[in-house]
């Protein structure tokens, strides 16, 4: 079961005299920020009741440490639990059932309205646990965001240390910034392309992100000797998502039906689940064949939750793929369970980072999968403060403009485009006020190549 399970050398150490006090990044990112890791270091952590884990933001961008858990969103929370820590004061013990949030965690320096009437969260924010249980928090800012916490009573043996912990974190960090270079390194930009009356179209990406797949063991359970993968991938376009699902199987009994599934929290400890987030989910059966092997193939496209029609994304953690095995009225008996782990990470540069276009071509700028990009171009006015500009609403797409003015294209998202037709010379820079160092240039030349044969 990997880094969640109980190290045998670590069996025996007991409670340490106390609660403890855990520490948890969130979010993480490349020493000049480009590379953003979408996820928090360490993914899981194991702890015991009455000890206290602090998470500490670890980036430049904002993030929440939202619970959701297992009931309704108390009506306090509920117009201010995107910005705000939420219920105040915050439960201790928290028991885990119920809803809980740091609010937006923000970096130094961050464009904030002090002015707005919900106070933001802080840099840091701490729980005390106080019932046994894993418990899922995800981040209500970035998709695909989650972490575990599981609770054991007091005096269990802890499995790691916090220094072990922290070599966890940092080598989990590392893998995501690989995954998001790696990424940025096969990007191919869109061509050019021609449109009317000879101008040209030019594209630009509002950041990069990782492929949205991942592929995880499946280790034996309960004594069985069967093994296998489950290969996830997820493909989204503007109005839904789909993932697909496939599990491959060896070391089977012919003839016997199998029953695979994803389910929240790790190998050998099922998660609490809230309303708010998306079930877990019944993959296909499949039945064994001669030869013990098998295969199932599964699609499952924008399912319904609390909060209505949700995209699926892979999460970067807290999500466990278990394959069960009917034994009669007696119920089901796990053969095999492995840990989903997926590099939620994005490159937040605009790629090119300067475009050179003449007078009447068009740019297209497209959003990644994880993150909402916003676009403004300031026309040489401040950019408003966060959330000012967020709530102003868009100026327009697939509209012309000639650089005069300030022009917001609102909240882009997953792989929805923004277009501009430019009209007049100049260079005319724009950013992305939520990401640090995202900046991009439009270098607008007067004539294009093409007007010298017009009128001839």
């Amino acid at each position: 079961m990997g880094v969640y399970s109980f190290p045998s050398a670590y069996a025996q150490r007991a409670g340490l005299g106390g609660p403890q006090t855990w520490h948890v990044s969130v979010g993480g990112q490349s020493p000049d920020g480009a590379v953003q890791g979408e996820a928090y270091y360490p993914h899981v952590i194991t702890i015991d009741v009455g000890d206290i884990v602090v998470w500490s933001l670890s980036s430049g961008e904002p993030h929440t440490v939202t619970f959701f858990g297992t009931g309704p969103l108390p009506d306090i929370c509920a117009a201010a639990s995107d910005f705000s820590p939420c219920p105040l004061p915050l439960p201790s013990p928290y028991n885990g059932t119920s809803f809980v949030g740091s609010g937006l965690m923000l970096p130094t320096g961050f464009n904030w309205d002090n002015n707005f009437p919900l106070p933001h969260g802080n840099q840091t924010f701490a729980l005390t646990f106080g019932n046994p249980g894993a418990y899922i928090y995800q981040s209500v800012v970035q998709a695909g965001m989650q972490g575990v916490v599981i609770v054991h009573a007091t005096g269990t043996p802890y499995p790691f240390t916090q220094k072990e912990y922290s070599a966890q974190a940092q080598q989990q960090l590392n893998g995501d910034l690989t995954a998001a270079r790696q990424a940025l390194a096969s990007f191919r930009q869109p061509e050019t392309t021609t449109g009317p009356d000879n101008t040209v179209i030019h594209y630009v990406a509002a950041g990069v992100d990782a492929p949205e797949t991942t592929t995880q063991s499946l280790a034996p359970g309960g004594g069985s000797s069967v093994t296998g993968t489950a290969s996830l991938a997820v493909s989204v376009s503007s109005i839904s998502s789909t993932l697909s699902v496939k599990v491959s199987l060896s070391g089977l009994t012919p003839g016997q039906s199998y029953s695979p599934a994803i389910n929240y929290g790790v190998c050998g400890t099922i998660a609490q689940t809230s309303p708010f987030l998306l079930g877990p989910f019944t993959l296909n059966s499949t039945t064994a064949g001669a030869d013990g092997t098998g295969q199932s193939s599964t699609e499952i496209t924008t399912p319904v939750s609390g909060n209505g029609i949700q995209n699926i994304r892979i999460q970067s953690s807290g999500w466990f793929v278990s394959v069960t095995q009917a034994v009669g009225e007696a119920g089901a008996n796990q053969v095999a369970c492995g840990n989903l782990v997926f590099h939620n990470t994005e490159v937040m540069r605009f790629v090119p980072g300067t475009v050179r276009v003449h007078s009447g071509d068009t740019v297209v700028w497209r959003a990644p999968v994880i993150s909402v990009p916003f676009i403004i171009f300031p026309a040489g006015q401040p950019v408003p403060p966060f959330p000012d500009f967020a709530f102003a609403g868009p100026t327009g797409n697939a509209t012309t403009y000639d650089g005069t003015t300030f022009f917001n294209s609102g909240g882009l998202f997953q792989e929805q485009t923004f277009v501009l037709t430019f009209t007049a010379p100049g260079s005319f820079q724009y950013v992305d006020p939520l990401e640090p160092g995202m900046f991009g240039t439009v270098i607008v030349q007067a004539n294009h190549p093409n007007d010298q044969f017009q009128g001839v």
